[in-house]
């Protein structure tokens, strides 16, 4: 069987790949270990009954938990596909469909009392994370809060080609291969390859190109501070992970 490649690039949406996979290789071992501490930080600050804004909500690894705690949440992801698993998901639940909307990321959002952006700094350039910032700004309560990750990550440098996830399911294998080249800037250019087995045998070869970006933690308290928020420090004991940053709206 000849294997099947296709390459396609961000402006196309690059999560129309993605999404076929995403899930299967967040539950992998060695990946969970490494978003789990992400998630639960995450999930920490908010409670019962609060109003939830979760921007770039994927296919809802922070937006379920937080409905069935008890959030209302407006979940808001710029990608179809990621858009579409996160509502089958949803389907299955029909005791959440009251608490939780899915929504492109376009859509203006609701009030809130908790604003989150997991796993996204690293999408934005710095004018997108202005751009969405501010729009937090304007949905989020005096004293809101608003959470992210992904602060102070590494310049971006080259690196060859190199697997760093592989799953099975079944009679197919699933492996995602990365290779990253810096930009000017502080950013970057990675291209995520994503391979599908079946008996061992190649059957798909699936790649995305994308740009990468680095936020560092001198900046985006400055661009918060600028906003309207505080940003909080938390005690040296906090289990809070190393890129992660909380502020509160003034």
């Amino acid at each position: 069987m000849q294997a099947a490649n296709d390459s396609r690039t961000e402006a196309d949406d690059p999560y129309a790949v993605m999404s076929y996979y995403y899930d299967t290789f967040a539950a992998v071992s060695s990946t969970a270990a490494q978003t789990a501490p992400h998630a639960s930080a995450f999930l920490s600050f908010a409670k019962p009954g609060d109003r939830v804004v979760d921007l770039g909500a994927g296919t809802g690894s922070t937006a379920l938990p937080l409905a069935e705690l008890g959030c209302t949440v407006h979940a808001a992801e710029p990608s179809r596909s990621m858009r579409s698993v996160l509502l089958s998901k949803l389907a299955a639940r029909p005791q959440l469909h009251p608490r939780l909307t899915v929504t492109d990321l376009d859509v203006p959002f609701p009030e809130a009392d908790y604003a989150m952006l997991a796993g996204v700094l690293q999408c934005l350039s710095p004018h997108r994370c202005r751009e969405l910032l501010t729009r937090v700004v304007d949905c989020l309560r005096p004293g809101g809060l608003v959470a992210l990750d992904m602060v102070g990550h590494e310049p971006v440098c080259s690196s060859p080609l190199t697997r760093v996830a592989e799953a099975r399911a079944g009679r197919c294998g699933y492996e995602m291969w990365v290779e990253s080249a810096p930009l000017a800037g502080p950013a970057g250019r990675q291209r995520i390859e994503y391979r599908q087995y079946l008996d061992g045998k190649l059957l798909t070869s699936e790649a995305v190109v994308r740009s990468v970006y680095v936020h560092t933690r001198q900046e985006v308290h400055a661009e918060l501070t600028g906003l309207g928020f505080t940003v909080l420090v938390p005690p040296e004991t906090s289990d809070l992970p190393v890129d992660f940053v909380i502020a509160r709206r003034d």
